[in-house]
């Protein structure tokens, strides 16, 4: 089998940068579990990809190649982005001041009526036979665009998320976008 059969039980529960998380893949149109390791290198020279920008993969052919092959799933209950200081709000500006917190504000996304969702991923398999992957993001819903914040990670709720291993690549494309904040 090509995907890892590693121990659940050795995953982190907060995962970071290069850590080895949870997917789910179609293996042979059936949906399993695999592990695999966050960020892809695609040679010594080249930048780790952490992230996968939907335009990118939309319209550029490479990306689009790896997406139409090689999508998966990772299960989540929220995920982290960090707020620059400048953009906190007074009360917290004063707050950190007071007690000399220079660190970045972490804001914990999750969703209120989901104990869990997805992030849609995208994974290649290296010359060492492991498999690495990256997240999917889109331009921020207007709740990430208030922190304020560039980019988000896509979002799917476990109802929608599994149709992406399955259908047409172009129709998937079209399913990810800012998760609507307003439903």
């Amino acid at each position: 089998n090509k995907f890892a059969k590693k121990k659940f039980t050795e995953l982190k529960e907060n995962i970071r940068l290069t850590n080895d998380i949870l997917v789910i893949v179609n293996d042979d149109n059936k949906a399993k579990f695999s592990i695999m390791k966050w960020g892809i290198k695609f040679s010594p020279a080249s930048p780790i990809i952490f992230n996968s920008r939907i335009e990118t993969i939309r319209d550029e052919k490479h990306w689009k190649t790896i997406f139409s092959k090689q999508r998966c799933l990772v299960p989540v209950t929220g995920f982290i982005e960090y707020r620059k200081h400048e953009n906190d709000p007074t009360d917290v500006k004063e707050y950190k001041k007071k007690n000399k917190i220079k660190n970045k504000t972490q804001i914990r996304i999750s969703l209120e009526e989901e104990e869990f969702f997805f992030i849609p991923s995208i994974y290649v398999t290296l010359k060492d036979g492991n498999n690495y992957n990256s997240l999917i993001t889109t331009e921020p819903n207007s709740i990430l665009n208030s922190i304020p914040y560039h980019r988000m990670c896509a979002i799917l709720k476990p109802g929608e998320a599994i149709d992406l291993l399955f259908n047409e690549p172009d129709w998937c494309i079209d399913k990810i976008g800012p998760f609507d904040d307003k439903s």
